[in-house]
């Protein structure tokens, strides 16, 4: 209980964090079947909270995809998610707030040295490379420099 109290899980965390503390399989298997009928656990509920949570701090589809796969989420239902928080539309305004945030941050006096530094900080946060080109496009001007 102390491990869900802290932060939802996935069923897949739950299962490791227990393993890691040496707990039999067949009761792990009991613990994950309880906590599911008291709605204790809900790997969509879990999903949804993570994205949340990354559009809030500024972090792309491709971002969230990889924590989710790393955290034992993956399948049809998780891409379905995605794609639903993040229209193209959606991922461009929110690449564009994380640049130029970012962009008032960089010291570069160099342009093309600048839109380096903002591609590869917008790359790292998980944004595709169209939304990444069109923040450069839109943030990135001669008159921004």
């Amino acid at each position: 209980m102390r491990i869900l109290t802290r932060r939802d899980h996935s069923v897949i965390e739950l299962r490791r964090k227990l393993r890691q503390r040496q707990v039999e399989t067949t009761l792990i298997d009991q613990v994950i079947t309880e906590c599911r009928r008291l709605n204790y656990l809900d790997d969509d509920r879990f999903a949804k909270g993570l994205i949340r949570y990354s559009k809030r701090k500024g972090y792309g589809p491709l971002h969230v995809r990889q924590d989710f796969s790393r955290r034992g989420l993956t399948g049809t239902a998780v891409e379905h998610m995605l794609s639903e928080a993040y229209s193209e539309e959606e991922e461009r305004r929110i690449a564009r707030k994380v640049g130029l945030k970012k962009l008032s941050s960089i010291r570069e006096s160099d342009p093309s040295k600048r839109r380096e530094k903002l591609y590869r900080f917008l790359s790292s946060r998980g944004f595709s490379k169209a939304a990444i080109a069109d923040t450069l496009h839109d943030v990135v001007r001669p008159s921004n420099n």
